[in-house]
């Protein structure tokens, strides 16, 4: 079978780059079928779609991982059956996971729920064969009408079974030079145990926490080093969760010299020895991201999150002294939330953090919110996920005020223009330049968004004047 598998932009105020899951995929297939890989991350939808319908494909996956990427999902879809209405569309990723009829209802055939690798797979044996696609674990489709769900598929318990992320396995010439190094993104373990209130990673990979082998870790980082890669990205919810795991990790790559400078995400209570850090910035550890969200305890305990401010002052000053960056994220706009609340977490961030990060609320599919948003399953209130755009507070106008206000700020701060624009090492610079990034798309996506409501605002006038 000819097959296309597309990561699709997402129009968000992030870095560009596909998610592993659908790489994955492809590296999975590429053997037994005629396979092709399509990274739109960085193109317009008018040049994204002409290149997807150049040529008939028997299947056509795309990820619809992140929300505001599904009206780019949809209307590719909507093209595609177009064009080529025999052509079968797969779906998947969290968003797809979570609310599957966004895309049943909008041309897609199939949804494979949660962990892709082995649902992905069978499904193509089955269509391959003429199968019953319902006997497929996994997956979700329309039958007379209604959204059926099949039983869901265990995970994977070995991960060193997942294909190797090979640094030349895709042409990412694009994003290397959107980076200006050559960087790559693995993951070395999958699941979360915690259940914080805005996630949804435990219903996507489930609480079990499983993770690769150290020599595992370490092949994927002798192949980058070997190709020049200059950074590596670890996609972890928390690749500290086993310490003594992480530890084994970091060890062998000293002993084997397989250093590249490389970053992840931790829990600020995962690590319980101190050298664990020593260990971490000798393997090559140049930056953490400790998701603190809010300083606030009574937030704390809103969002389900296990640690007290103590822990995460604690873990800052673990990393500070191993001269390890930290990278903070904060989330503003819980309802309820007082705005010296909002104020304190702002001044938290800015005070203990290297480079940091804020988001309002999400009501993600999945999460605490969802069900009470008014805007669920409506495509194009989409568009404004990842934008600092959806308000769950009443004060809506202060949120709008403050976050932008800071974005600016940051945007302006000579000390970090100065890093991002001068600082040495690449891969540093790179690390504090990506924060500007997000600043600046935050800027010009709302600047749009000003406009855009401006002249609407101006041609509903101007065509009641007329009218008169």
């Amino acid at each position: 079978m000819k097959i296309l598998l597309v990561q699709p932009n997402i129009d968000t105020c992030y870095e560009y780059a596909s998610t592993l899951g659908v790489r994955n995929l492809f590296l999975l297939c590429k053997d037994s079928h005629d396979a092709e890989f399509y990274d739109a991350s960085t193109d317009s939808y008018n040049h994204a779609i002409k290149k997807i319908l150049k040529k008939e494909y028997d299947i056509i996956g795309i990820s619809a991982q992140f929300t505001n990427a599904i009206p780019y999902c949809i209307d590719y879809a909507k093209e595609i059956k177009k064009h080529y209405p025999s052509t079968i569309i797969i779906g998947g990723g969290n968003h797809a996971t979570m609310a599957p009829e966004d895309l049943l209802n909008n041309n897609f055939d199939y949804v494979v729920r949660g962990e892709g690798e082995l649902t992905f797979l069978e499904l193509l044996n089955a269509l391959d064969n003429k199968k019953d696609c319902a006997q497929v674990n996994g997956i979700a489709f329309l039958q007379n009408g209604q959204i059926r769900q099949t039983p869901p598929r265990e995970i994977i318990q070995d991960l060193d079974s997942l294909p190797v992320i090979h640094p030349d396995s895709f042409d990412d010439v694009r994003i290397n030079n959107f980076a200006g190094i050559k960087y790559l993104n693995i993951e070395t373990s999958r699941g979360c145990p915690y259940n914080c209130s805005f996630c949804t990673t435990s219903l996507m990979w489930g609480h079990q926490y499983r993770y690769k082998s150290a020599e595992r870790v370490l092949l994927e980082f002798k192949l980058a080093k070997e190709h020049h890669v200059n950074f590596i990205w670890l996609v972890d919810d928390d690749t500290a969760l086993n310490e003594e795991r992480l530890r084994e990790m970091c060890s062998l790559l000293i002993k084997e010299n397989a250093q590249v400078p490389w970053a992840t995400t931790i829990n600020c209570i995962s690590i319980k020895q101190p050298s664990t850090y020593k260990l971490m910035r000798e393997s090559g550890c140049i930056k953490i991201n400790i998701c603190l969200e809010s300083a606030n305890e009574r937030i704390l305990r809103e969002y389900r999150k296990p640690f007290k401010l103590r822990d995460v002052i604690n873990c800052y000053n673990q990393l500070h002294e191993n001269n390890i960056l930290v990278h903070n994220h904060g989330i503003i706009g819980l309802p309820g939330e007082k705005c010296v609340e909002t104020l304190r977490t702002y001044y938290y961030l800015m005070r203990n953090s290297d480079m940091w990060h804020v988001t309002i609320l999400e009501p993600r599919p999945g999460n605490d919110y969802w069900d009470n948003w008014d805007g669920k399953h409506n495509i194009s209130e989409y568009m404004k996920f990842g934008k600092a755009n959806i308000i769950l507070n009443y004060r809506k106008f202060f949120y709008y005020s403050i976050y932008r206000f800071f974005c600016v700020i940051y945007f302006f701060n000579p000390f970090r223009i100065y890093k991002a624009l001068f600082l040495k090492p690449a891969v540093i610079r790179y690390n504090y330049w990506i924060q500007y990034f997000v600043a600046y798309k935050i800027l010009q996506a709302n600047f749009r968004r000003v406009i855009k409501t401006k002249f609407r605002a101006l041609r509903i006038n101007s065509s009641k004047m007329s009218g008169q």
